[in-house]
């Protein structure tokens, strides 16, 4: 059974290297999804999708950005962005689900 989608948007995130892709942000309880789309998949790259597990969030942080803004995780492994309209609300869901987890943890 697939996990619960509460949120999705098309967006665009930086994967390791440096690159800007387009594609799409699925945030589930558990954690958020990054896929590149098929244009950015027809040309050969390195690593195009991106997930990072609620659990290896410690903070995240709303910046501006040029008619979109940008939502920043900082996270155990280091930083992932990604950039779309409505940043807002998902950086809201996603600050929601990390505190709920690390109450759940802490408690």
């Amino acid at each position: 059974m697939a996990e619960e989608v509460l949120k999705s948007r098309l967006a665009n995130f930086l994967v390791p290297g440096g690159l800007w892709v387009g594609g799409k942000v699925v945030i589930t309880p558990s954690g958020i999804r990054m896929s590149a789309n098929a244009m950015n998949r027809a040309v050969p790259g390195g690593v195009l999708d991106v997930e990072v597990p609620i659990a290896t969030i410690r903070k995240v942080t709303l910046e501006g950005g040029f008619i979109t803004r940008i939502v920043s995780l900082e996270t155990d492994n280091g930083y992932v962005y990604f950039r779309c309209f409505g940043a807002k609300a998902m950086a809201g869901l996603i600050t929601k689900l990390y505190v709920a987890h690390t109450l759940k943890r802490a408690g």
